[in-house]
């Protein structure tokens, strides 16, 4: 099964986009289990973020996104 979530906050800034957060994709792991206390599996994960900024001549808005984490669990 894979879960995707955002986190943090997704910002909107006039002209120049600031540099983003993260680096294109970096890997993290996420605990997993049938309680919050019985956490026993772990789950490899992708965390990306993404910036858009179309007409930086114009001074436009540019967005940068949350934090976008994809996490594939495995076994039961």
């Amino acid at each position: 099964m894979a879960v995707t979530f955002a986190s943090g906050n997704g910002q909107t800034v006039m002209g120049p986009p600031p540099a983003g957060p993260l680096k294109a994709t970096t890997a993290a792991l996420a605990q997993w289990g049938v309680s919050k206390d019985k956490l026993s599996r772990n789950a490899s994960c992708i965390t990306s973020g993404y910036v858009q900024n179309q007409y930086p001549h114009l001074q436009s808005p540019s967005y940068v996104s949350p934090y976008l984490t994809t996490c594939i669990m495995t076994g039961g």
